[in-house]
């Protein structure tokens, strides 16, 4: 559920630009809880390039520039949860990595928006 404007600036790790930290407006929770708001920061020095390049270069290829979605599907959407799962099997499989490696997404709001 990150929008492209949950990036922004780290005032204590200006080596990573306008991706220093990430606004998780949908984080995992307690129980019975509302999703928990968290600010994460950006660790590895690789991130800049990864995130500068989707956001200039590849995501504009999806027509997206009117939706928030940081990550959205070929149909504008984003990407849900299920398919990110099912990718993350197959490239745990390819790669030999144990099966007890998973990918745990938040619980966030099932609204495309």
């Amino acid at each position: 559920m990150l929008d492209a404007a949950d990036f922004g600036r780290n005032p204590h790790g200006g080596e990573f630009g306008q991706y220093g930290r990430c606004q998780v407006r949908f984080g995992k929770a307690k129980k019975g809880s509302p999703p928990k708001r968290r600010g994460v920061l950006t660790v590895f020095d690789w991130t800049l390039d990864v995130l500068d390049e989707w956001f200039t270069e590849v995501r504009p290829l999806f027509g997206t520039d009117n939706y928030p979605a940081a990550w959205p599907s070929e149909r504008g959407l984003r990407i849900g949860c299920q398919r990110l799962n099912s990718r993350f099997i197959a490239y745990r499989k390819a790669l030999g990595l144990d099966d007890g490696l998973d990918f745990h997404p938040s619980a966030g709001p099932t609204s495309p928006t």
